[in-house]
């Protein structure tokens, strides 16, 4: 009995664990979001400048 108890109290523990790390995890995505977005725009917008200079020295 005292090991199913234990496992119990482990099994508890581990699930409070994963609860807790969700909500860390959730508050940062939510915080980096912005970030990521502004990161992804300005990269996407490199591209499409470099791209543009390869076509212009094709021409």
């Amino acid at each position: 009995m005292h090991n199913k108890a234990t496992n119990l109290a482990g099994y508890q523990e581990a699930q409070k664990r994963m609860e807790s790390y969700q909500k860390w995890h959730d508050i940062v995505k939510k915080d980096m979001q912005p970030l990521f977005d502004r990161n992804r725009k300005m990269v996407l917008e490199k591209m499409k400048r470099e791209s543009e200079q390869n076509n212009k020295t094709k021409e």
